[in-house]
């Protein structure tokens, strides 16, 4: 068995506690607007975009890990699973992932929660933290951003929180689709209903020239990357409701 990828970050401080490696999984049954990798949508992406994808077998995911387990354990770090959606390749990610806790590794699952349900409890069970990211609470507008609504992302949030799993929220943060005052305070509700921290992940525009690159239309164009003044005021409208809040992950 072998999972299939399209990127491996080492040193990553943005994926979880400590010094990470980021294994990025291929595929992903979103499209948000603002995807920063849009050539990780595919399973299988075309061989004439430019774009590299590579295969791993769990042997060979170890032992990449294993390059940097004195970095772990000297930051409390670890390996995270992002993506695209890990649980595109639910089966893949599973074995993975019991491989990697069996030999000591702190593992972390960056997630849509777009997966199946019944999964829940071994996701939970397998994962020492997952990073779950909420794109909009209105189910409409999650619809018409990311091309799925919510219902199915939201029932699974409350599953993991059932199921006992170490959870950080995460939401891109994009001033003119999720940053208004009444979507920070549905969203602190929700943090605080479950004892949740939030990280608002600002937008950015880098990924422009990929969608050029793979000839897709960059519906993102028109909007602004968050200014400072901004991310502070989203930042304390959550934190006057007693939410922990963090600007980046």
């Amino acid at each position: 068995m072998n999972g299939l990828f399209f990127d491996i970050k080492r040193f990553a401080v943005h994926d979880g506690p400590g010094i990470r490696t980021t294994f990025f999984m291929q595929g992903c049954p979103l499209s948000c607007r603002w995807c920063h990798n849009p050539e990780s949508r595919p399973m299988e992406p075309s061989s004439d975009t430019g774009f590299r994808t590579f295969r791993l077998n769990v042997d060979e995911l170890l032992a990449e890990a294993e390059k940097d387990r004195a970095f772990f354990e000297e930051s409390g770090g670890g390996v995270t699973f992002s993506g695209g959606e890990p649980t595109a390749q639910l089966e893949f990610l599973k074995v993975a992932a019991k491989s990697l806790k069996a030999k000591g590794f702190h593992i972390a699952l960056d997630t849509t929660g777009f997966f199946p349900s019944e999964e829940s409890e071994t996701l939970a069970q397998l994962f020492d933290l997952i990073l779950f990211d909420i794109k909009h609470l209105n189910s409409e507008l999650h619809q018409k951003y990311t091309g799925v609504n919510n219902q199915l992302i939201l029932q699974n949030l409350e599953r993991l929180i059932q199921c006992k799993a170490k959870i950080r929220l995460r939401m891109p943060f994009i001033p003119e689709i999720n940053g208004g005052e009444e979507h920070l305070n549905q969203l602190a509700k929700l943090a605080n209903n479950y004892s949740l921290t939030v990280d608002l992940l600002p937008y950015h525009r880098i990924a422009g020239h990929k969608y050029k690159k793979l000839r897709l239309e960059n519906n993102m164009k028109n909007y602004s990357e968050p200014s400072e003044k901004e991310l502070i005021i989203a930042k304390e409208i959550m934190e006057n409701q007693k939410v922990a809040v963090n600007i980046g992950g």
